[in-house]
């Protein structure tokens, strides 16, 4: 697999935060996540503990991603997925990542 340069020095930083922020409970958005790279970030956020991962996906996908690791699925084709992210986290969000076109 070859990843890019970019997405590398981005999974890395992104693990890196969130190793430093664990203690506080972090919530985070990936835009995406039934991608190859989505999948893959997704599966390090969840190494580390306290992370709460949303995610977007078409419905036909949801299983698959909760199964990887997405706590919240959300079909980005039918729903608003702000409104939806803020029923289960009014405070809103700690991170929003998006490899969309990486």
């Amino acid at each position: 697999m070859v990843l890019k340069l970019t997405t590398l020095i981005t999974v890395v930083l992104l693990y890196n935060y969130l190793r430093t922020n664990e203690p506080y409970g972090i919530k985070l958005f990936d835009l995406v996540c039934s991608g190859g790279v989505g999948i893959a970030a997704t599966q390090l956020c969840k190494t580390v503990e306290n992370v709460t991962v949303f995610g977007t996906a078409s419905a036909s996908k949801h299983e698959a991603i909760q199964k990887l690791g997405v706590d919240y699925p959300i079909d980005y084709r039918t729903v608003d997925y702000a409104a939806e992210i803020r029923k289960v986290s009014p405070n809103g969000l700690l991170l929003c990542q998006s490899f969309l076109g990486i």
